[in-house]
């Protein structure tokens, strides 16, 4: 005699479909913890009027909705032309990943 765990309170599935986004243009859903943000992208990339970022590398005609993508490629595709990407801080101003030492007295 086994309980039933398809009912709408004691499904995990219920929680996630309560909180899927979905695009009013197109009907992309949209779920997870970056759901909006997502969601937000993806109207902007496929639905905006913005215009595409072209490769300025001589020879290269590729072309992108979004700047991240064209930073991609340039690291992928041509990584003598960029910099290396400038480690990010966090809120005391540390990098990432790095411990802060106390100096000694």
């Amino acid at each position: 005699m086994g309980q039933d765990t398809s009912s709408a309170g004691t499904s995990p599935h219920n929680s996630a479909e309560a909180s899927v986004l979905i695009c009013n243009i197109c009907s992309e859903r949209f779920i997870g913890d970056y759901r909006k943000r997502n969601l937000s992208r993806h109207r902007l990339s496929l639905h905006g009027n913005s215009e595409p970022v072209v490769c300025e590398v001589l020879g290269c005609q590729r072309s992108y909705k979004r700047s991240d993508a064209l930073k991609v490629h340039l690291r992928k595709a041509h990584p003598n032309t960029v910099s290396p990407p400038v480690p990010r801080k966090n809120a005391a101003g540390d990098s990432r990943g790095k411990k802060r030492q106390c100096a000694s007295v």
